[in-house]
């Protein structure tokens, strides 16, 4: 083989690993530099219907990164809501929900799965969200 085409392999190579692994170092160093409000999830309000038995939790995320997290899911009390892909910003989300569900846990255990740049797979458990 001759050296411009070994080159032109290492290249190809070299910028294909690159693109792979250049996302998931970026939202590393990114939580690394500002861990508390990189990625944060909190109870934003909660109403309570006592006539039909019915409440609504809307919860708040908010990210700061600049990679895409893709397929984002949450999972609160048993239900799964899908946000889609997710950028830099806030999000909103409400959960309908019964009320003695609500009212019987005070610190809510949430599970959130994404992809990092649709590549890495993630999936973050976090127990005790006062609500």
């Amino acid at each position: 083989m001759q050296w411009p085409a070994k080159a032109g392999i290492v290249v190809v190579c070299t910028t294909l690993v690159l693109a792979v692994v250049s996302p998931l170092a970026v939202f590393f160093i990114e939580l690394v530099a500002n861990p508390e409000s990189f990625l944060t999830l909190s109870v934003a309000d909660q109403k309570v219907d006592s006539a039909t038995g019915t409440a609504t939790l809307t919860l708040t995320l908010r990210y700061g990164g600049t990679v895409p997290l893709k397929d984002f899911t949450l999972s609160v009390l048993g239900r799964t809501v899908k946000l889609g892909d997710v950028g830099r910003g806030e999000r909103s989300v409400q959960l309908a929900l019964s009320a003695e569900d609500l009212q019987r846990v005070s610190n809510l255990d949430i599970a959130m799965s994404f992809k990092i740049a649709g590549i890495y797979g993630l999936k973050i458990y976090v127990g005790g969200i006062t609500r």
